[in-house]
């Protein structure tokens, strides 16, 4: 919970995280660890004068009710991320239903109005914490100083469900409703068309959340396990067996993206520098692969060009038009199966040639149907 909520507030812009807490836990150290990784600055504090104590002059600062779930996106335009936030107080009306049950973290400010959970104030205003009662309650005592400071006030209306993220977690049960609401929903893209990524969406969906951080780096490492068996394999010239490890390999990665994926969408990670490349190494992996056995059959330099030719044409060829024709250019598991196939029967070189103009020739339909439907433009 307190790990999504420092996610959103880096999506806001926050260059720092202060934690008001009254003890310290393995748990708060271990995040700390994890976002200060991630090159933000992460502090505990364990009393208001320590929190003060924690505040620059001309810092601006967001604050966050205690388990509010929270989505950066289901803010209002004007404090959307990436934009100039303003100082403001988000309000909710006093009967709104997010506050049933929960009146004192939607604390009320006036007869009318209460708390939505969220403020935007400066550090001169949450400096003047260090003169009020230390036994208070900070969140609200930070509130009430926004208000006396005359910080403006920003009625909201957000919707009270959980999956478009706004709500309080008070409770073990809404934290699991919650974590795989944004599960199905980072499932729900469509691969209907790509059978292997499709399997292995729904398989780490069904296992989800367990696994969420182990996943991507167990499935990553049999990837790299299966690839170099392939190149093995492929120096010795065992065509059906090195293309069928390439496959395991393709399939282990498909495995990797998808529990990547899922930890990006739950848990609000950004993307890692080796999650960026990790697809890119996968290729020239396979190419090499692919190419050293090509001419390890072949003993031709000039036909073991012809996987690096495959899956560069491939990769292009993925986002052209229409979708229904793109599925054996992304999934790469299909296309290794069916190359293993052609493996089998002798025909290997002949499969990927074959492949490789296919997918050139999809490029190339795509383009004259794009150039076709492009308005005239007369240049005189």
């Amino acid at each position: 919970m307190l790990e999504w909520q420092a996610r959103q507030m880096l999506k806001l812009g926050c260059q720092r995280i202060i934690c008001l807490c009254k003890e310290q836990s393995d748990g708060l150290v271990d995040l700390q660890r994890k976002l200060e990784a991630d090159g933000c600055e992460f502090h505990l504090a364990r009393s208001t004068l320590q929190f003060v104590s924690l505040l620059k002059n001309d810092d601006r600062i967001c604050l966050m009710a205690d388990g509010l779930w929270l989505d950066a996106a289901a803010l209002p335009p004007n404090v959307q991320p990436g934009g100039e936030i303003n100082k403001s107080v988000l309000t909710i009306p006093a009967g709104h239903v997010l506050s049933e049950g929960y009146h004192d973290d939607f604390e009320r400010i006036d007869a009318e109005r209460r708390w939505a959970g969220v403020a935007f104030t400066s550090s001169n205003t949450a400096q003047k914490l260090s003169e009020m009662p230390a036994d208070g309650e900070a969140m609200s005592l930070l509130v009430r100083l926004s208000l006396q400071a005359k910080t403006p006030t920003l009625p909201i209306e957000p919707p009270a469900n959980p999956q478009t993220g706004w709500t309080i977690v008070g409770d073990i049960q809404a934290a699991n409703a919650i974590e795989r609401a944004l599960i199905d929903e980072v499932s729900a893209e469509g691969l209907e068309l790509r059978p292997f990524d499709l399997v292995t969406r729904i398989v780490s969906k069904t296992f989800a959340p367990k696994g969420l951080r182990q996943g991507w780096p167990i499935c990553a490492f049999a990837t790299v396990v299966a690839l170099a068996a392939s190149t093995i394999a492929s120096f010795k010239g065992m065509g059906v067996l090195a293309v069928s490890f390439a496959a395991l390999g393709a399939l282990a990665a498909s495995f990797a993206n998808a529990w990547k994926t899922l930890c990006e969408g739950v848990l609000g990670e950004r993307k890692s520098t080796v999650s960026l490349f990790f697809n890119g190494i996968i290729d020239v992996l396979i190419a090499f692969s692919l190419s050293l056995l090509v001419y390890s059959l072949t003993s031709a330099i000039a036909l073991a060009a012809l996987p690096v030719l495959f899956i560069g044409i491939a990769r292009l060829a993925e986002t052209a038009p229409p979708e229904t024709a793109t599925a054996l250019w992304k999934d790469r598991t299909l296309g290794l199966v069916l190359l293993t196939v052609a493996a089998a029967f002798g025909i290997l070189v002949e499969a990927i040639a074959f492949l490789s103009v296919a997918a050139l020739l999809h490029m190339l339909i795509a383009y004259r149907r794009r150039r076709d439907n492009s308005p005239l433009t007369i240049v005189e």
